[in-house]
């Protein structure tokens, strides 16, 4: 069976662990989808081999987990995510420029997709995009089912065969 590769693009939460020292930003962000994001990785352990994750920050752009980042408190205003445009497309098109990806998924406020508008030009035809936005618990729902959903599909036996 192939692994399709997918992307999951969050914004950054506004709850953070206060800890002095950097973290992970993958650590660092604690809100509810970070939360589902971590637990949805300690229950399929072998994601990282189809899925790449990517984080938006309002005060780093795009970034990886893995980034260390202090305890910062920033929120996005339509000024900075104009000005976040320009290297959030081209970190984004580095993501896509191989063509493996077939799916991608962007769950980001209003005011974090705007850094981001104009991502789908140059994303393949290939590629099932995910968009997700709305309230709170809708946007953690559309989280949860696209990550579990994502699992079956590339992680679970074939039931055919």
């Amino acid at each position: 069976m192939t692994q399709l590769r997918s992307f999951l693009l969050l914004s950054c939460s506004q709850r953070k662990r206060t800890d002095p020292d950097p973290l992970p930003a993958f650590e660092r962000y604690d809100g509810p989808q970070f939360r589902v994001l971590r637990k949805f990785l300690r229950t399929h352990p072998n994601a990282s081999a189809f899925l790449d994750i990517a984080i938006l920050s309002a005060r780093f752009g795009i970034i990886s987990p893995s980034t260390l980042i202090p305890w910062y408190d920033q929120r996005l205003t339509t000024e900075q995510a104009l000005r976040l445009r320009q290297d959030a497309l081209k970190t984004l098109q580095h993501y896509f420029q191989h063509g493996s990806c077939a799916r991608c998924c962007l769950s980001l406020s209003r005011a974090y997709f705007q850094a981001v508008e104009g991502f789908d030009a140059w994303i393949p035809a290939t590629c099932n995009i995910t968009i997700i936005q709305g309230s709170p618990g809708a946007r953690l729902s559309l989280l949860f089912n696209w990550l579990y959903t994502l699992s079956k599909e590339t992680i679970a036996p074939n039931s055919l065969g």
